[in-house]
């Protein structure tokens, strides 16, 4: 029970760290239209928070070890720069910290640009599967999204959108939420939409088990917002 007790209060002092840590470099980077700094503010929270906490992806079950691209081989590199690059800044002076900073904001950076990249890849790929899946049997594809047969209601959970940043870092970091909820107001008050919440992912649902004319389907899609 301690052992438990004493995890928790570490993984709050982590949340805490991260609140603060954030509000400060959001404060000095959020610039330029609305639309723009939405786009940094998620962007630096996701790659942030995955310097700090890592990724938990769901991994499809394989008896074969795959082995990391040069693309994942890179990021994983870049990454142990950063937690060394963040150490030898805390054992700095403030002469060495402002050289210090400067070769992180590099890396960071180019963690960034790989870390998109790699994303597009996959992202391509599961389409690309789905896409195929969907042509082979729409039927059985469109079936593991519904709760049940005919019942209309898509499963709900709490996944990341397209920034892929968990609604618990919201809740867990007031600051960023502060930061997002008055980015929102400003997008209100304009009364404008930014482009990449106007795209969305499209699937075709069955209305009955053995559908086979496209008259017997409907479209149902999961808007990036």
């Amino acid at each position: 029970m301690d052992s438990m007790a004493k995890d928790e209060q570490n993984s709050e002092a982590q949340w805490r760290d991260l609140n603060d840590d954030l509000g400060v470099i959001l404060e000095t980077s959020l610039q330029g239209c609305v639309e723009r700094r939405i786009e940094t503010l998620t962007t630096l929270v996701y790659n942030i928070g995955k310097e700090r906490f890592g990724v938990e992806e769901r991994k499809e079950r394989s008896n074969t070890k795959q082995t990391p691209n040069r693309r994942e081989q890179k990021i994983k590199q870049l990454r142990k720069e950063l937690k060394d690059l963040n150490r030898r800044y805390k054992k700095s002076n403030e002469i060495e910290r402002l050289r210090i900073a400067c070769i992180t904001d590099s890396v960071r950076e180019e963690l960034r640009r790989t870390t998109r990249a790699e994303q597009l890849k996959n992202s391509n790929k599961k389409k690309a599967k789905n896409r195929a899946n969907f042509i082979k049997n729409p039927y059985n594809y469109t079936k593991t999204l519904l709760g049940g047969e005919r019942t209309g209601h898509l499963h709900c959970r709490s996944a990341p959108g397209y920034s892929g940043v968990p609604y618990k870092v919201y809740k867990k970091c007031p600051k960023i939420l502060r930061k997002l909820w008055q980015l929102f107001r400003s997008l209100w008050k304009k009364g404008t939409i930014p482009e990449s919440w106007q795209k969305a992912e499209g699937c075709f649902v069955t209305k009955e088990k053995d559908s086979k004319d496209i008259s017997q389907f409907r479209t149902t899609a999961a808007i990036y917002c």
